[in-house]
């Protein structure tokens, strides 16, 4: 499935052609993205970073309320902490869709081991307002290096993001949806992507989705 990066554009015109060619979703970068996408009519947002701020929080608990399919990325035990806390004090009724970032090291975000991405699903999955929807990461920064090339280094990176994926549906931390969202940036190597996503195998059914657009 293709959630293409909104963030590049912040044009509703494309936003349209894009869902109206078949886009799942369109991808922000932060709130303030997401509420122009909604009231441009975006039929569902993946926001492609970690939600902090009370005001944002709110918004999103206001689109819980609302039914409308928003998600974010969480990438520590205390940015779960963070979300659940100013979803609870709003008194949200349902679950708020969360991916866990897989991080590269020497990036920006996400957890970097295995481990430390099983904690943070293990947070979410024990929270009344979250519902682990997924795993993601972002393959377009990773480079060559003098033991590796680009595709190998990129390859070990989405296997590993496949393999969270299948111990988190494994252990039972998919909580609260129906499906379970594999993605990854795929604006350079989303050939690569496909393949290697395409072969997780978990007991639910998963999608793989590219959030393409630079």
């Amino acid at each position: 499935s293709l959630s293409p990066h909104g963030k590049t554009t912040m044009s509703p015109e494309l936003f349209e052609l894009q869902v109206r060619d078949g886009a799942w979703a369109i991808t922000a970068a932060n709130v303030h993205q997401a509420r122009v996408m909604r009231d441009s009519g975006v039929p569902r947002v993946l926001i492609a970073n970690e939600v902090a701020a009370p005001g944002d929080i709110g918004w999103l608990g206001e689109q819980v309320d609302a039914g409308f399919p928003v998600v974010c990325y969480v990438d520590s035990v205390a940015g779960v902490r963070l979300l659940a806390d100013g979803l609870t004090a709003r008194g949200v009724a349902g679950r708020l869709g969360v991916l866990v970032e897989l991080g590269v090291t020497g990036g920006r975000t996400g957890v970097r081991s295995l481990d430390d991405a099983l904690e943070v699903a293990r947070a979410a999955a024990d929270s009344p307002v979250l519902a682990v929807a997924g795993v993601s990461g972002f393959e377009g920064i990773i480079t060559a290096t003098d033991a590796a090339t680009a595709e190998e280094r990129v390859d070990e990176f989405l296997d590993r993001l496949a393999t969270l994926a299948e111990r988190i549906v494994g252990d039972g931390l998919a909580t609260g949806t129906d499906e379970f969202v594999v993605s990854a940036g795929g604006s350079v190597f989303f050939d690569r992507v496909v393949d290697r996503l395409t072969r997780v195998r978990a007991p639910m059914p998963n999608r793989v989705v590219l959030r393409s657009g630079c």
